[in-house]
């Protein structure tokens, strides 16, 4: 076993695996900055270049844009940006523990619809790309809180900002304390 699988392993025994796969890196640091906020304690280094990964009380956090981590990490939740092809990442669906969860953007239908040739049973939780408002040359989030504004000029910069909320709950980051967290990232 290398030195990395053994860091892997030891991170996994007792926490939930949470595997982020193709996702922006200005919603990585999203991600970040909200479990900042939120006073998690997260280490900043694993976090962001995937390995060993930020160990975040019951939950360690791996991300990567390789899958090959994945496998051996066994992740209770998986994040796949929107950017990610469906034919790319079956190693991961495999594995994905019994009863776990898989965020997914809807347009990869194959998720959505197909049947997955899997032995596991986990959720499956598509997004969308979020309801805006253009407003000059400025983005308005439509909430159910009402209008958000974000620092993006350009949609494709919160294509996967739905995915990052829902994620977030999955660590019991609700929607509120979520668009709190929101309304102080630069995007730019």
């Amino acid at each position: 076993m290398t030195k990395k699988e053994e860091a892997l392993s030891q991170m996994q025994e007792y926490r939930t695996r949470l595997f982020i796969y193709g996702l922006d890196p200005c919603m990585k640091e999203l991600i970040l900055h909200i479990l900042k906020f939120n006073n998690n304690n997260v280490e900043e280094g694993g976090f962001l270049s995937g390995i060993p990964g930020a160990l975040l009380g019951d939950y360690t956090i791996l991300e990567s844009d390789i899958l090959a981590p994945a496998v051996s990490f066994r992740p209770n939740i998986v994040f796949v940006g929107s950017a990610v092809l469906p034919e790319t990442y079956s190693p991961l669906i495999e594995s994905i523990v019994p009863g776990g969860v898989f965020i997914f953007h809807s347009s990869l239908r194959v998720i959505k619809s197909g049947p997955l040739v899997t032995e596991n049973y986990f959720r499956k939780i598509p997004y969308e790309v979020p309801l805006v408002k253009r407003i000059k040359n400025s983005l308005y989030l439509q909430t159910d809180y009402g209008e958000i504004p974000t620092s993006a000029t350009d949609i494709s910069k919160i294509r996967d900002l739905e995915g990052v909320r829902i994620f977030m709950q999955q660590l019991g980051i609700m929607e509120d304390t979520f668009y709190e967290a929101f309304a102080c990232f630069s995007l730019n």
